[in-house]
């Protein structure tokens, strides 16, 4: 669940860009040596995935590459639209 995106929780077809949102949080996790969405349980983690807006890396690793920021900050958007 901390992989998934909101599009796949709400039971929408899964694209391309499902998977580009999985990544970006992937990369998310390697840089920040957590995960971003965390609970108590798989719904409380799916509820965040489908309403909060991912910490913007930097925020939580300062000195990443502003370039490397906007590629995860993109693959993190919530409207698959903005991936």
């Amino acid at each position: 669940p901390e992989y998934a995106a909101p599009e796949l929780i709400s039971g929408e077809s899964p694209d391309g860009r499902s998977d580009i949102y999985s990544l970006g949080l992937s990369a998310w996790t390697l840089l920040a040596g957590r995960d971003w969405a965390t609970g108590d349980s798989v719904q409380e983690i799916f509820v965040k995935q489908m309403v909060d807006e991912v910490t913007p890396i930097e925020e939580v690793v300062p000195g990443v590459p502003a370039d490397l920021a906007l590629v995860i900050r993109t693959a993190t958007a919530k409207r698959v639209e903005d991936r």
